[in-house]
């Protein structure tokens, strides 16, 4: 490989600063791509984890739900009651994770990347990624609570009422 060092006399390795860097940041580049199909993974868990939790949810409530249809609430509001608590459920295990994903990068930059790249990394925090992730964990909340709220809306005053 042409951007490897290159032994002189095999005493000596001769490199230029460029082929230098570009050749840390290779590594560098692999590492980012691991890390982020990880925060992909856990995200799509995380995602499946509530929707299970709020059809688990949905089930428990039948009775709730069909006493509140035979007093007039709307399939609107049903599903608006269910879309809120994974919302509420996916801000909350948002602020629990903020401080252990800055802790955790800080420690990935500074201590782990920093022994395997030879030099030391600067460690920039970004309110603008922790916004980021809000909008994010919204958009999952809603799309992972969407199915069992529709469930809910659908469920019958007779047939709820009649659930044991």
């Amino acid at each position: 490989d042409s951007n490897l060092p290159v032994e002189v006399g095999g005493i000596f390795d001769v490199t230029t600063v460029p082929e230098m860097a570009a050749h840390r940041l290779r590594g560098l580049s692999i590492i980012i791509r691991l890390l982020s199909i990880m925060v992909v993974v856990v995200a799509v868990v995380g995602s499946v984890g509530l929707s299970g939790t709020l059809s688990l949810s949905v089930m428990e409530r039948t009775r709730e739900i069909g006493v509140m249809r035979a007093i007039g609430a709307s399939s609107r509001r049903i599903m608006g009651m269910f879309v809120g608590e994974g919302l509420i459920q996916g801000i909350l295990s948002w602020l629990v994770a903020i401080p252990f994903g800055i802790a955790g990068a800080y420690a990935m930059a500074v201590v782990v990347l920093s022994r395997i790249l030879g030099d030391e990394l600067l460690y920039v925090f970004r309110p603008t990624g922790v916004l980021a992730w809000l909008l994010i964990v919204v958009v999952l909340g809603i799309a992972a609570s969407w199915l069992p709220a529709r469930r809910a809306t659908r469920v019958s005053v007779r047939e709820s009422l009649a659930y044991q």
